[in-house]
């Protein structure tokens, strides 16, 4: 039992030891990458030849066997050239398309040539959707470098730059709602069919 025991305590360091040998041929990441790994997502802190060790944005430590860290996908954030972000824009039904298409001038008016546009990524702006209580506008846009702390806030200047345009505009932004429909409303009259009603 004994040398069971140590059978599969060597097979186990042995499959680390691959697992680390494939990490430094591989070089899928680095000491200080954001990263995500299985089911975690953090800074790389130590690559050793046993374990991986990541910080999570908790705080947390958390060690990963190197035979699992080389046996699963590795997304490296920190490897993108660039901070992709999607924003969808919900406007009221009442919107004229007038007020639709000044609402997308306005929009490439604030993005278009931005500080963290690279040429070959201009900003994409389209009305994209009817959609169940708003009409939607999505923006994606990339910012240019890889810099998360920089796009905070440049993300918190766009998005108050948006908010203030739009409200001199008297655009308005949509939120969740119903319609109710009166029987007296002379656009949407309702027929009522009384052939069948019981004697």
């Amino acid at each position: 039992m004994v040398g069971l025991a140590v059978a599969f305590a060597a097979q186990d360091t042995i499959s680390n030891f691959f697992g680390s040998i494939m990490l430094i041929i591989d070089k899928p990441f680095g000491v200080g990458d954001f990263i995500k790994l299985d089911t975690f997502s953090g800074t790389v802190e130590r690559v050793g030849l046993r374990s991986t060790a990541i910080r999570t944005l908790d705080g947390h430590l958390i060690t990963i066997p190197n035979k699992n860290a080389a046996g699963v996908p590795v997304e490296n954030i920190s490897m993108r050239p660039s901070i992709k972000k999607i924003i969808n824009l919900g406007l009221t039904y009442d919107t004229p398309p007038e007020k639709m298409r000044r609402a997308i001038e306005i929009l490439h008016e604030i993005f278009d040539n931005h500080e963290g546009m690279a040429p070959e990524l201009p900003p994409k702006i389209d009305f994209t959707e009817f959609k169940d209580f708003s009409l939607n506008i999505q923006v994606i846009v990339w910012y240019h470098p890889n810099d998360f702390m920089k796009w905070l806030d440049w993300m918190t200047k766009m998005n108050f730059e948006i908010l203030e345009r739009f409200n001199a505009e008297g655009l308005d932004f949509a939120f969740p709602s119903n319609t109710t429909y009166l029987a007296y409303d002379a656009k949407r009259r309702i027929g009522l069919d009384i052939s069948t009603r019981p004697e």
